[in-house]
C-alpha cells in the first residue's frame, strides 16, 4: 500500500499475483500486509537500496 505524505490516505494498493514486480521510489510512504491465513505459498520481498551521489 502506498500513502499520502501525510500516510492518511491509500492512494494506491498493489495486490500480490505470481510473478509480479513493484518497482517505486522507497521515499513514498508505503508498508506491506502479511498474506491471508489460508495462503500457504511462500512470499519473498527483495529490497535493493541505492543511493544518488551529488
Amino acid at each position: 500500500m502506498f500513502y499520502d505524505a501525510g500516510k492518511e490516505t491509500i492512494i494506491m494498493s498493489v495486490q500480490p499475483k505470481p510473478r509480479r514486480v513493484v518497482v517505486f521510489n522507497g521515499e513514498v510512504p508505503h508498508a506491506a500486509r502479511a498474506p491471508a491465513a489460508s495462503c500457504n505459498r511462500l512470499r519473498m520481498s527483495i529490497a535493493f537500496k541505492t543511493m544518488i551521489k551529488e
